[in-house]
């Protein structure tokens, strides 16, 4: 098996890590026209500057230049580029029809720059507030939210790192979460409310947005519902996992 052959076969196998696990469950529609400031295709970059195409989502019908395929693009106005949130060594690249951040101001410190929604039963992300454009254009993603039949993402332009002893913990000291995760605790399945990302993991470690099979014996609970905790932990795969 060629490079390209394994990294085609690690982009299907991960799809579903890659967008979020807000999508698991989710059914996949003919493509159609795009509408609004819908997502017309999703990149992933990987380190060796191979690029992996997950679209079409939709059609663009109005000219678009260059046109919305599979090429990457720099600094444009018609993207959202982000940060992947478990592997760090990942870039995600959303392109739009229309330059939809064109003229739009720098952001602030700390501040929303995007949300991005989908149905809950169909992947087709729509740019819902485009607000401000992040330095070199490069966004993370703070987390993402169930609302009525959508799922809401949230966008941002810096995450912190996450502190060194979450790794390796002095004695006596506590690990700090990188990840929240509220949950519905009397559904058996699709029961993730809200992902909230606390800080970003250092390299060749994640932060895992899934739920895993223990998690039902560790839920904790607040002023806002009952969620588990995940902390960073090295890129490697695990079994321990369960369709949230």
């Amino acid at each position: 098996m060629d490079a390209a052959s394994v990294h085609v076969v690690c982009w299907m196998s991960l799809l579903v890590a890659i967008l979020g696990v807000a999508q698991s469950g989710t059914e996949k529609k003919a493509v159609k026209d795009c509408v609004g400031q819908h997502v017309c295709t999703t990149l992933m970059k990987y380190p060796d500057g191979y690029i992996a195409d997950e679209g079409p989502n939709c059609y663009c019908h109005n000219n678009r230049q260059p046109p919305c395929n599979g090429d990457w693009e720099d600094s444009s106005p018609a993207t959202l580029t982000w940060q992947h949130y478990e592997r760090s060594h990942w870039t995600v690249q959303y392109k739009f029809c229309a330059p939809l951040f064109e003229n739009k101001r720098p952001c602030n410190e700390g501040e929303r720059a995007a949300t991005v929604t989908t149905e809950i039963k169909s992947w087709h992300p729509d740019l819902a507030e485009p607000r401000c454009r992040c330095p070199n254009d490069l966004f993370h993603i703070d987390g993402w939210k169930r609302e009525g039949v959508q799922w809401k993402y949230f966008y941002s332009c810096e995450k912190t790192e996450c502190p060194s002893k979450n790794l390796e913990p002095a004695e006596g000291s506590k690990k700090v979460p990188c990840a929240k995760i509220y949950v519905d605790r009397y559904k058996t399945a699709d029961k993730v409310l809200e992902v909230q990302f606390a800080c970003a993991c250092p390299p060749a470690h994640m932060c895992p947005a899934h739920l895993k099979k223990k998690d039902d014996l560790d839920l904790k609970t607040d002023a806002k519902g009952s969620f588990v905790v995940n902390y960073c932990e090295p890129n490697v795969k695990s079994s321990d996992t369960a369709k949230s």
